[in-house]
């Protein structure tokens, strides 16, 4: 899905116009350009929400891992990333909550949708790690 602004009246130029993705605890400036996000199917109500701001300054970290999504799929037992800029995913870990690395791709890729099926997985708290050229992040999720 793509979220954008097509057109504003009546707004400072000072004001941000922000989309939250409250799953990815993202922040996105859309006046900047648009907000990519694979979806899977179904209803979304309380996933997204738009804020203002006069004058704020997004760190460059939310910047730059704003186009790289992690998530696990719950449904499809899986790890997916969404990668709409092509960013070279050198690694891609899951650890548990005791920071045991309980799966691990080390695969290099490109792709703009990723999706790594997992075996089965407890219920639980987890934390998703890549690796990609521009450095690493971490995302933690919860399976159930």
């Amino acid at each position: 899905a793509t979220i954008r602004i097509d057109n504003l009246e009546n707004i400072s130029n000072d004001l941000n116009i922000l989309l939250h993705d409250k799953e990815l605890n993202t922040y996105h400036d859309l006046k900047a350009g648009y907000y990519e996000v694979f979806l899977t199917a179904g209803k979304h109500l309380e996933r997204f929400e738009i804020t203002f701001a006069n004058n704020i300054v997004l760190s460059t970290d939310a910047i730059e891992n704003d186009n790289l999504q992690v998530y696990f799929s719950n449904e499809k037992e899986s790890i997916i990333i969404h990668n709409p800029t092509s960013k070279l995913v050198n690694s891609v870990e899951l650890y548990n909550i005791l920071g045991q690395s309980i799966y691990s791709l080390n695969k290099k890729t490109r792709e703009n949708y990723i999706e790594h099926k997992t075996k089965q997985i407890k219920i639980g708290t987890y934390i998703i790690k890549i690796k990609t050229d521009e450095g690493t992040s971490s995302k933690k999720v919860l399976v159930n």
